[in-house]
């Protein structure tokens, strides 16, 4: 689905003192989303710059929101040499679509500017939209599969969560189905032996930094994968581990449990269904109401049902399954028990 990402940079503040100029460095921002780049007005000695810089940029598909970070760099202008990094900050936008529920979702606040040398080197102010398309929720298949008891059926659909136990105010049914985990390995950055001679320690942090959030997405895509066979929507008491020492090169590990939520919400909505289906079943006048069973019942008995003109109802496995209401000691006509009556009959005087 597509979607826009609005993008507001009010400001910036405690930035250090990296020039002689009174007031503080000349600094603009640079905002990257994958192969896009903007930048904002410099704004001239000040430690407390105001950049009032809004901009935009369009995804042709939700699953770019996972697997590509926005990034803000607040960068120092010099006149003479080239231009310094002040600061970087790495915003995932994987939270603005997974726990939405309104067609806008945002992030607006104060976030640390980092540097993979220096540290700490200020904060800025900004705020972080996206807008999804008229024809979709902001939580989109994500958050609406589990909402409404499915499984997933893309990598993006599967929900993670950090916890163990989630509450059962929320989600009245949960089912277990297995454990999930990846294992992957990729070249280190820090020993290019083509980059040695060129390469400078900012550099390098920042690619290996940028392997890090590649395969903390791949885990995710493939242990999403997984769950998706189990016939999972969400992965409970999940964890990633790196380890950037090995000999072999950076090897990444993630692993959790594999579960199948159903919503309350969910829940009572199917409850009204079935309470409206027999309603309607007895209005019909057709015969003795159906009661349905929300345990699975064998086919057989489902197309018994379904074969004396009872209706039927699916159980969440896909199994049809229909039970007919008490009623045979109540002098209700049981078409069934007529039927097998006759055919007796039948048989009896065909015998003689």
């Amino acid at each position: 689905m597509p979607s826009v990402i609005k993008v507001l940079v009010r400001s910036a503040q405690n930035l250090p003192c990296t020039t002689q100029r009174p007031g503080g460095p000349d600094s603009y921002a640079v905002l990257t989303f994958g192969e896009e780049q903007q930048k904002s007005a410099v704004a001239c000695g000040s430690r407390a710059p105001t950049y009032d810089f809004s901009t935009r940029f369009e995804v042709d598909d939700d699953r770019h929101l996972v697997s590509t970070p926005l990034s803000l760099t607040i960068i120092q202008r010099d006149r003479v040499a080239a231009d310094d990094v002040i600061g970087t900050v790495v915003l995932s936008l994987e939270p603005l679509l997974s726990h939405s529920t309104s067609l806008d979702s945002e992030i607006d606040g104060w976030l640390p500017l980092h540097d993979t040398l220096l540290g700490l080197r200020g904060e800025v102010c900004m705020q972080v939209r996206v807008s999804h398309g008229a024809g979709g929720d902001a939580g989109s298949s994500r958050m609406r599969g589990a909402m409404m008891g499915l499984a997933a059926e893309r990598e993006d659909e599967v929900q993670f969560y950090a916890v163990s136990r989630l509450t059962h105010r929320v989600y009245p049914q949960q089912w277990i189905c297995g454990e999930v985990e990846e294992l992957l390995v990729e070249a280190d950055p820090e020993y290019n032996a083509l980059q040695d001679t060129f390469r400078s320690s900012r550099r390098s942090n920042a690619a290996r930094l940028a392997l890090l959030y590649k395969l903390s997405f791949k885990l995710r895509e493939a242990v999403a994968r997984k769950t998706i066979r189990l016939g999972a929507n969400a992965v409970l008491a999940y964890q990633q581990h790196f380890d950037v020492e090995g000999d072999s090169g950076i090897v990444a590990r993630a692993y959790g449990t594999a579960v199948h939520l159903v919503s309350r919400t969910a829940l009572m909505g199917e409850i009204q269904r079935e309470a409206t289906e027999m309603h309607n079943s007895a209005a019909l006048g057709a015969g003795a109401p159906a009661t349905f069973s929300r345990s699975p019942a064998p086919s057989s008995k489902a197309g018994a049902s379904a074969a004396e003109g009872f209706p039927t109802t699916r159980s969440r496995r896909g199994v049809e399954s229909a039970t007919v209401a008490s009623g045979a000691g109540q002098g209700v006509p049981q078409p069934a028990a007529a039927d097998g009556a006759a055919e007796a009959a039948a048989l009896g005087s065909a015998e003689h």
